[in-house]
């Protein structure tokens, strides 16, 4: 089945076609977001660029990045075993190799 077939064409209103064109033709264009827009550019450049930040903060937040780079896990022990950790270049995740032995040794 075609959609022709389901959906008839419908005509405009008479004369609402060339109400519409005129209302669009004659209509003003509006430009009343620019300035609007060059404000909150301004005010956020001003936020961002115009209020100092208290250095202890910056000094603060630098010790604590610091304190949390040189964190070190607590001791990892997964059934009474000690997993090794493994070298991956990525400091986003932590991969540890846990050897499948038995309590004899017997891999």
């Amino acid at each position: 089945m075609k959609p022709e077939s389901m959906f008839r064409t419908l005509d405009p209103p008479p004369g609402g076609l060339n109400r519409l064109r005129n209302r669009l033709h004659h209509r003003p264009a509006s430009r009343y977001w620019l300035p609007a827009a060059a404000a909150a550019c301004l005010v956020v450049a001003v936020a961002w660029f115009g209020v100092d930040r208290p250095a202890g903060d910056t000094e603060s937040l630098m010790e604590l990045r610091q304190i949390l780079e040189d964190a070190k896990p607590p001791p990892l022990a997964i059934d009474g075993k000690q997993p090794t950790r493994l070298d991956i270049d990525t400091d986003d995740a932590v991969v540890y190799w846990l050897d499948a032995q038995d309590d004899a040794g017997v891999q």
